[in-house]
């Protein structure tokens, strides 16, 4: 029989006899010395390289761990490096969240002077304004989202607390973590794939315009990106500071 492995009827076959179905008895293939002998050493090689860069790994891993142990832990304490962190990344987040959302309320404003300019041209001047319902929905983008994240740092958003009033603040730190952490998961979801849609919107040779007046498509969902991108920003400020409610003594 050739060194290769002969085909092999499956176990239930009566074909089968009893040095095959042990394997101890009789091998499958009849390899040479030396060709189980390179095989052998080629998998010892890689194997211990591969052991070699993976001790290298840990140790510089353990040693970044250490460092940051002892410069952020250590030092300054867990607790109060918790607490410190969302102040001092909220002041630049209020400002940026003021200012998107002062924009949102001028394209909402200039939304609605378009909508009272279109109806008062269609039925009073019998000339609509062209392409009016196509602004208005590309605006209503920014219009929607780039106020959320000053909604979320004044908690203006809508929460009902009738049941979770009535726990301790512990317990309602740890729910105020969980809806802060399902909400940063789906805002950082959507900034994520609205930015990979603009992206193959922007190179798009056909369909990436509007019908009526032709705009593109990729600036509004940039647009809608931002906003959900900022609005993730302010949820993990949130959760953070929630988290430090919840292993406060």
């Amino acid at each position: 029989m050739p060194w290769d492995c002969a085909p092999l009827a499956p176990p239930h076959s009566s074909n089968w006899t009893a040095s095959q179905r042990l394997p101890h008895k009789k091998a499958l293939c009849e390899l040479p010395r030396w060709k189980v002998r390179d095989l052998l050493t080629g998998f010892t090689s890689r194997f211990a390289r591969f052991t070699s860069r993976f001790a290298r790994f840990t140790s510089r891993f353990a040693r970044f761990t250490s460092r940051f142990t002892k410069c952020m832990w250590c030092e300054m304490g867990w607790r109060n490096t918790l607490m410190k962190l969302p102040s001092r990344t909220e002041g630049g987040l209020q400002a940026l969240s003021k200012v998107m959302a002062v924009i949102a309320a001028f394209v909402l404003a200039f939304m609605m002077l378009l909508t009272v300019g279109d109806v008062v041209g269609r039925y009073f001047f019998r000339h609509p304004i062209k392409g009016t319902w196509e602004l208005v929905g590309l605006f209503l983008v920014c219009a929607g989202t780039w106020g959320l994240g000053y909604c979320q740092m004044e908690k203006a958003h809508i929460s009902i607390t009738v049941l979770v009033k009535r726990f301790s603040r512990r317990v309602q730190a740890i729910t105020n973590s969980l809806a802060y952490l399902i909400g940063l998961v789906g805002f950082s979801l959507i900034c994520w794939r609205m930015f990979l849609m603009a992206k193959k919107y922007y190179f798009l040779p056909k369909g990436n315009i509007t019908d009526t007046l032709e705009l593109p498509y990729f600036p509004f969902m940039l647009a809608l990106s931002i906003g959900a991108g900022i609005m993730a920003l302010m949820l993990v400020v949130d959760l953070v500071r929630s988290l430090a409610e919840v292993i406060r003594k």
